[in-house]
């Protein structure tokens, strides 16, 4: 049962970076249209 909780931290914490990284590049995204969208 510890290797299993273990295997769930870590998919659990991917899963983290990768929507850290997803959030950072649509928000950087989203600020480039922005600031096409004022000029």
């Amino acid at each position: 049962e510890i290797r299993v909780l273990e295997v769930a931290l870590r998919l659990w914490s991917v899963q983290g970076a990768m929507g850290a990284k997803i959030r950072t590049v649509v928000n950087s995204t989203l600020a480039i249209f922005a600031e096409l969208w004022v000029f």
